[in-house]
């Protein structure tokens, strides 16, 4: 790898503009906020990373400066259902567009809509490319963690045994009352 292209802090429009390439393997503990979002007990699988920069021809207006991003690696979290592990396998690819500043990428991001699959992204003479793969992994999570189909049969209520015997072992309020109006 070229030492003139550090991701954490990326020239993002001059790595496009020489369509340059970096990738690497680094371990998931590097990801501080996914951490938060995972179980840890589990196996921590590296995230394997790669991002390839160019520039693509518009008519009309200046050159898009673009980085495509590829990750793969797999996470565990906690099914909702079960409670048991979850395996999440992750391969993402997406593309990033960077433009002048924050408001020029706001405005085309809202101008795209869900037409687009990029995103605009503000360039930076340091643009921090390890915060975005943490980024897309943790919107790349689900919402709501569940297997599609669980290993354990769930049991589907809202109360137990043990429950139960509590509320049977108190006495009914209405019977209170009405030993209270017979007496």
């Amino acid at each position: 790898m070229d030492t003139q292209w550090n991701p954490k802090k990326l020239h993002v429009t001059e790595f496009a503009k020489a369509g340059q390439s970096l990738s690497g393997i680094e371990p998931l503990q590097n990801y501080e906020r996914l951490m938060a979002e995972i179980r840890t007990q589990s196996p921590l699988n590296p995230v394997t990373w790669s991002a390839r920069g160019f520039v693509r021809p518009v008519t009309g207006s200046p050159d898009d400066k673009c980085v495509d991003l590829a990750l793969k690696t797999t996470l565990f979290s906690t099914c909702q259902r079960c409670m048991g592990e979850l395996e999440l396998p992750m391969a993402l690819t997406h593309r990033f567009i960077f433009v002048k500043d924050e408001a020029t990428a706001e405005a085309l991001d809202e101008a795209a809509g869900d037409e687009f699959e990029e995103d605009f992204l503000a360039a930076s003479k340091e643009f921090d490319l390890h915060n975005l793969i943490e980024e897309e992994l943790i919107l790349a999570m689900p919402f709501i963690p569940m297997h599609e189909i669980c290993p354990e049969e769930v049991p589907l209520q809202s109360t137990d045994a043990d429950f139960r015997a509590v509320l049977s072992a108190k006495p009914n309020a209405f019977a209170v009352l009405g030993s209270l109006k017979k007496g």
